[in-house]
C-alpha cells in the first residue's frame, strides 16, 4: 500500500470491526494492522477480508493481519510454491543474462540470500530440484521476518559486466516479472527514492515504453 491508501485502509478496517460488533480500532491498532499489511495492495487487503468473513469456520472471528494475509495468499507452503513458479518461469524465459524485478519483494530477498540471480539461473540441472526446495524453505521463513535490506532488483550478468567495466551509462533496464505495476513499486520503493534509473514515473504506459515493452 501507499500512504495515499491509509484513509481507505482505515475505513475498511473500521467497517470490519463494526461487522463483528467491535468498537472502532485505536490508532495503535490501526498502525499495527497497517505495518503488517503495508506490503499488500489495498484491493488485495479488501479481498483477503472478504475471503475471511466468508469462511464458515474462521470467519466467525475478527480477522487479524495473519488471517487477512492467509485469505490473500494461502498458507506459507502455497505462497512459497507460487513464488517459485514465477522464479522458474523467469529462469526459463528470461535467464540470468538480464536483470529482473519481480512483483514480490520476498523473492528478491530469497534469491539474494541464495547467492544471487546469476548463480541461481545458471545452476546445474542436477542441483535444480534442491534449489527449488531451498527456495521454498527460505521463502516460508521470510514470510514471518524479512531481511532489513532487500535489493530493488536482481542483477543479471550483462549489467554485472557493464558495472565491472565502469560502463554505468550502458546499464540495461531490468525485465519486470509478474504484475508490472507491483514490480515497478518494488523497484521504486526499495530504491529509497522516486527515481529508478528512468526519466519518468508519471504513468505505467510511459514506464513500460521506457522499459522497451
Amino acid at each position: 500500500m501507499q500512504n495515499s491508501d491509509k484513509p481507505e485502509f482505515k475505513n475498511v478496517l473500521v467497517s470490519t470491526f463494526e461487522m463483528y460488533d467491535k468498537p472502532p480500532p485505536s490508532i495503535q491498532t490501526l498502525a499495527m494492522y497497517y505495518e503488517a499489511l503495508s506490503h499488500v495492495d489495498i484491493n488485495d487487503v479488501k479481498a483477503g477480508i472478504n475471503i475471511h468473513v466468508r469462511d464458515t469456520d474462521e470467519g466467525k472471528f475478527l480477522p487479524k493481519p495473519a488471517d487477512i494475509l492467509r485469505g490473500i495468499q494461502g498458507n506459507k507452503g502455497t505462497q512459497a510454491e507460487q513464488a517459485w513458479t514465477k522464479v522458474d518461469k523467469a529462469i526459463r524465459c528470461v535467464g540470468g543474462n538480464q536483470s529482473v524485478v519481480f512483483d514480490d519483494r520476498l523473492i528478491h530477498a530469497v534469491i539474494e540470500d541464495m547467492g544471487g540471480w546469476i548463480a541461481l539461473s545458471n545452476c546445474d540441472l542436477k542441483e535444480y530440484p534442491f534449489k527449488h526446495n531451498e527456495f521454498v524453505k527460505r521463502y516460508s521463513g521470510f514470510i514471518n521476518k524479512a531481511p532489513d535490506r532487500i535489493p530493488p532488483k536482481l542483477i543479471g550478468s550483462e549489467e554485472m559486466h557493464n558495472l565491472g567495466e565502469g560502463h554505468t551509462r550502458f546499464i540495461p533496464q531490468p525485465r519486470l516479472i509478474g504484475d508490472e505495476k507491483k514490480a515497478l513499486q518494488v523497484l521504486q520503493n526499495e530504491s529509497g527514492s522516486g527515481r529508478v534509473g528512468i526519466t519518468s514515473m508519471q504513468d505505467l504506459d510511459d514506464v513500460k515504453r521506457l522499459y522497451g515493452k
